[in-house]
């Protein structure tokens, strides 16, 4: 028998998988509040970068909780598309912005509540 073909062991790997997802979600997104800053400011005006508060892992777990299946896909587009993006000098902050926008299209639809951190 594989590890997850009975029926209890395949209720404790979906659920191991589901709380693997959505900590992941969080520290994708932890990990994004660092690295976007220090890798895009050179297309801001100093101190005009959004100053977010220090991200909150245990709000941003508790917030997974209202996530659905289709929520944690289009956060990890989200991630994979901005991680992606080139580092954003002045010359290319017209084009940065409209990938950008282009990567945040989809979190408007994302559940309310979902993804606090």
């Amino acid at each position: 028998m594989q590890p997850c073909e009975s029926p209890m062991k395949s209720l404790a790997c979906c659920s191991l998988l589901l709380l693997s997802a959505c900590a992941d979600v969080c520290q994708r997104g932890e990990a994004l509040s660092t690295t976007f800053p220090e890798r895009h400011t050179a297309c801001f005006a100093p101190n005009t970068l959004p100053s977010s508060p220090v991200f909150d892992a245990k709000a941003c777990d508790t917030s997974m909780n209202v996530c659905s299946q289709t929520d944690e896909r289009a956060l990890h587009q989200y991630f994979d598309c901005v991680e992606a993006l080139p580092v954003c000098t002045a010359a290319t902050k017209a084009a940065f912005n409209e990938k950008f926008l282009e990567c945040a299209s989809g979190m408007g639809r994302i559940t309310e509540g979902c993804f606090r951190p």
